[in-house]
Order: structure tokens, then sequence, then C-alpha cells
């Protein structure tokens, strides 16, 4: 999920210029404009883009030494296959340093709401969740190095500003004003959902 480039970019910069970044994303819209970001940041000659799925990475096995994800794997249904992808393509020894949305009891109205798992939130699995899937797939030294949890404020913004969904819509789905969806979401989510950095080896 490299979208516009600019995690691309910083990998750019940490592997030098003799070092080699690949970025995958499934939007072949998105490639393009992380080609003209990494031009402009002076990286495009170490960096390779490819069009892809995140459960099928267009990388060969046991080829790369890092692999980094950024609030990407929440919106896949089928999580398994995406740690599989990442054991498949590490070398041994290899680290994945992965930040997410991870999410603890969220209400059914949250779970059923297609434009919330859009949104990063009602397709996050929670952070025990995560470990096994890491687990299950092969993934070893699972390690937290980072924690935020949103509290009502948080949640009141994520869900307003922060994320690409149609706040209105929502709220006449569930038949209440727009206001009153962001104070059942602050109530609702507060203290459930968390930012969290892991890290794994392969």
């Amino acid at each position: 999920g490299c979208g516009a480039g600019l995690d691309l970019i910083l990998a750019a910069e940490k592997v030098g210029p003799t070092g080699r970044v690949i970025g995958v994303d499934a939007s072949e819209e998105m490639l393009p404009l992380a080609k003209t970001n990494l031009e402009r940041a002076g990286v495009a000659d170490r960096v390779e883009l490819r069009q892809g799925l995140i459960e099928a990475l267009p990388v060969e096995d046991q080829s790369v030494d890092w692999v980094i994800s950024n609030c990407v794997i929440n919106l896949s249904v089928d999580k398994p296959a995406v740690f599989r992808e990442i054991k498949r393509v590490l070398k041994p020894g290899g680290t994945a340093v992965i930040s997410d949305i991870v999410a603890e009891n969220l209400p059914h109205w949250v779970r059923d709401h297609s434009d919330l798992y859009s949104a990063c939130v009602s397709g996050a699995v929670s952070e025990q969740r995560y470990l096994e899937l890491a687990g299950e797939a092969g993934l070893a030294d699972a390690g937290i190095t980072a924690r935020l949890t949103y509290d009502e404020s948080m949640v009141r913004a994520m869900v307003s500003d922060a994320l690409p969904i149609d706040v209105d819509a929502i709220a006449q789905c569930l038949e209440m004003s727009p206001d009153d969806l962001l104070d059942l979401a602050a109530k609702d989510l507060a203290g459930s959902l968390s930012s969290v950095r892991f890290s794994f080896t392969g």
C-alpha cells in the first residue's frame, strides 16, 4: 500500500544510493503519483514500483531484508494471507515493521458498516489477533514498539476529518444526525482503537 510514496521516499533515504526499494500498491492510479513524488525527492533511481495486492505480493520468495506497512493490513479481508506473504518474501532473519489500527470489542454497528471498513476502523482486529496471525504465518520475535490509544476527541477527529468516509451517509443509515453519530463513535470507540507499531522477524 505504498500510495503516493511518502514511505518509499523515507525508505529510499534509509537504504542509500546502493540500496533498493520496492513499492507495491493495488491502485493503478496511485503509482504514477508515487513516481512523480519519488522523482521530485530525487530517489526514483532506487525505487521500483509494482502494481499488486497485499495478499499476493508481486515480489520474489525470500528476496527482501525489510517489509514495511503503514495502516494497510486492516483493510484486507484475508489477513492470514497477508502475513503468509510477508513471511514468504522476507529473507531468513529479515524484519517486518508494521504500523496499523487495532481494535478491541468493536460494537456491531461499527463492524457491520462498509464505509467504516474502508475508513480503517471496522476491519481492524485486536492486538492479540495481530500477534497470532504473525505467529501462524511463521514470523518470530513478535514485539510492539509503540502504541497510541485513541480517546474521545481523537475518535471524533478520526471519523469526521481524517478518514475518507461520508459521515452524513452513515448517520442517515443509522437514522441519526452526523453530530449524534460522532458522539456515538466517540463514546463507543474511545479506548477501543489504537495505533500500534509491530515488529517481526522472518
